[in-house]
């Protein structure tokens, strides 16, 4: 892992060198592929530019800038600074936690640190993008409420799902909606009265990374899932999400704010008949990423999407 961030150039030569690092890391040849396959999830597995592109940049980048405009409204000196360095920070733990295993430095960290990570922090500290994403592509964050789990008493319930509700010409009701991490939702958003939002997505999820011991690269097996969102004005109320991955059946979340002004709940079913459970609260530290704990936040570049009637 450390030779990945000291040592990029030779991390990239030890896994294949720099036309596997542009084939395989970058650029979306593998598309072509996928395409032939007549969209087989099978030929999806090993698609990196895609988690990289949406999880890695785009979300990364949404990530830190929300951060350092709540950091700027709360008046802290040198807040794109900070923030983009806890967001870096941030993806070398990541990545130290899913490739624990790893002796040396890979092509794929170096890409995921140096390319995405680094160029969604620095990308989205530009106006124009981050107003096109904000205002046009009505892209935000919602997170689950990681927190202590009964019975287990482990830290479960972490995630976050990068959206999208793209407007539909003509369509004033609805947009299609876009729900994207290492799995993808495709499906649409229903505008309600109220500032009320209902969207509903299938498609599919990660259900194995799998990563090899000498080279470093990925792949993952896809299964199906689906997912169901209740959002007012953009703050996140509930969702819905069900998968044919091993370690997953349902997970439910009611987050703080639809329920109760302070405590959310969550369920997660697995498939061999296990449950784990949760309770959540808006100062906690797992409801502190899920866009329902911080309502009174008005981001400037970040507005909650316009209720439509």
């Amino acid at each position: 892992m450390l030779e990945s961030v000291f040592d990029p150039i030779g991390s990239i030569e030890r896994s294949g060198g720099w036309g596997v690092f542009l084939r395989e890391q970058i650029l979306p040849i593998q598309v072509v592929a996928w395409i032939r396959s007549r969209f087989d999830r099978g030929a999806a597995d090993n698609m990196t530019w895609y988690p990289n592109c949406f999880g890695h940049m785009i979300e990364g980048g949404i990530s830190s800038r929300r951060l350092a405009e709540k950091l700027r409204s709360q008046g802290v000196p040198f807040a794109s600074l900070f923030a983009g360095t806890t967001t870096m920070a941030a993806a070398v733990l990541n990545e130290m936690y899913t490739h624990p295993t790893l002796e040396h430095g890979t092509g794929g960290t170096v890409t995921e640190l140096y390319v995405f990570d680094l160029g969604g922090v620095i990308l989205f500290s530009n106006d124009a993008v981050a107003r096109f994403f904000a205002e046009t592509l009505h892209a935000s964050i919602w997170s689950n409420q990681a927190s202590l789990a009964v019975p287990s008493g482990e830290l479960a319930n972490n995630a976050n799902n990068l959206v999208f509700k793209l407007p539909i010409p003509f369509v004033s009701r609805a947009s299609l909606f876009l729900r994207t991490a290492v799995g993808s939702h495709l499906g649409a958003t229903v505008h309600l009265n109220g500032g009320y939002d209902l969207s509903l997505g299938r498609g599919a999820d990660t259900n194995r990374q799998n990563i090899d011991p000498v080279t470093g690269k990925e792949t993952v097996d896809i299964r199906a899932s689906a997912s169901l969102y209740l959002d007012r004005q953009g703050s996140l109320l509930a969702s819905l999400y069900w998968s044919r991955v091993d370690h997953r059946l349902l997970t439910v979340n009611v987050y703080p704010g639809a329920l109760h002004d302070g405590f959310g709940a969550w369920l997660l079913v697995t498939r061999n008949e296990g449950f784990q459970i949760g309770i959540s609260h808006r100062s906690a530290l797992g409801s502190a990423s899920a866009p329902s704990s911080h309502a009174e936040v008005r981001w400037p570049l970040w507005p909650r999407p316009r209720a439509r009637c």
